[in-house]
């Protein structure tokens, strides 16, 4: 549920963008920000304040740079391994925005 409100907006924002004329692709974050698992967390924990590996990954920056004009994704929500969705917990969408700069070997991350 928490997760909607996410989903929704970025949806909405991409087709507004393509209604103006500008080349937009909608994104699901969740296809590229998998929860790393942590043995040591609650499974609260895990799903409400998780943590995603953030090595640079070479497939990913190939599937992005596929799509077509703006890229519109999501802060604050990833997948885990069995592809449920979990929350990167307070601040998670500047996380999300970082996790995603490593992850495509950005050489800058503006916030």
């Amino acid at each position: 549920m928490l997760a909607s409100g996410e989903l929704m907006a970025t949806e909405l924002g991409a087709r507004y963008l393509q209604s103006q004329g500008i080349e937009a692709s909608w994104w699901d974050a969740r296809t590229g920000l998998i929860a790393a698992p942590r043995a040591a967390a609650s499974a609260r924990a895990n799903f409400l304040s998780a943590t995603c590996e953030f090595v640079p990954e070479p497939a990913l920056q190939r599937r992005l740079a596929a799509c077509h004009g703006v890229v519109v994704t999501q802060g604050f929500i990833a997948s885990d391994a069995a592809g449920d969705t979990v929350l990167l917990g307070r601040g998670g969408s500047d996380t999300s925005a970082a996790y995603f700069a490593a992850k495509l070997g950005a050489r800058q991350l503006e916030i």
